[in-house]
């Protein structure tokens, strides 16, 4: 599911709208559209109301053996995202949502370019290269709990992050 029927979803509407609803300047084949009207391959950024689209990409790469289940697997291609159930103890989870509160308040953050900071309400939105900014977040993307997932996902070898 792509996150804009997610959206819908969650906002309580009958019936999701349709493109011409969000956007009454384009036509309905709203995908290439909007991408020829605006240049952003992510349309959702840009329409008024959320947005069914298809996905251009596929979500899972490969389906080579790894660390997730082929039933896992196909629920990603599903839905765009896989849970995986005590991946990390309850103290890791304790830790990461610190770091989390860290970043959204630390003023050091909020003012990077990296950083998006929604206009009405001023919160923390979106950090870009989180990595780099977070010592806890690097080493967690680096754990092979989860590089070993993305890999099998992304159908890639060994990724250098850098820092």
């Amino acid at each position: 599911m792509t996150s804009s029927r997610r959206a819908w979803r969650s906002s309580g509407s009958p019936s999701p709208p349709s493109p011409k609803e969000c956007r009454p300047e384009l036509e309905t084949r709203e995908g290439d559209r909007i991408l020829a009207r605006t240049g952003d391959r992510y349309p959702t950024r840009v329409a008024d109301r959320p947005v069914i689209i298809d996905r251009a990409e596929p979500a899972v790469w490969s389906t080579d053996p790894g660390m997730l289940t082929a039933d896992e697997l196909a629920a990603h291609e599903r839905d765009g995202f896989v849970t995986v159930p005590q991946l990390l103890t309850p103290d890791e989870v304790g830790e990461y949502a610190a770091e989390l509160d860290r970043l959204a308040t630390d003023p050091a953050v909020r003012a990077d370019e990296r950083t998006i900071v929604e206009k009405t309400s001023q919160q923390v939105r979106s950090v870009f290269e989180v990595h780099a900014l977070s010592e806890p977040v690097a080493a967690l993307i680096a754990d092979e709990r989860v590089a070993g997932r993305a890999r099998q996902i992304l159908g890639s070898g060994p990724v250098k992050i850098s820092v």
